[in-house]
């Protein structure tokens, strides 16, 4: 979905720019909720390690 062309957006997506930049943004967003979880994972995890050692 990522072009600049909007009657290939029109006639192979039926989506408009506007709604593909919405849903890229949305995906952006989602990978960067995933992406933040992941490090707060990993650093629960670096946390529950030090914590062993004690």
């Amino acid at each position: 979905m990522a072009t600049d062309n909007d009657i290939c957006l029109a006639n192979k997506y039926n989506i408009t720019c506007s709604q593909s930049i919405d849903e890229m943004t949305k995906q952006f967003i989602s990978l960067i909720k995933i992406v933040i979880f992941l490090l707060e994972l990993k650093g629960t995890a670096s946390r529950v390690k030090n914590l062993r050692h004690l």
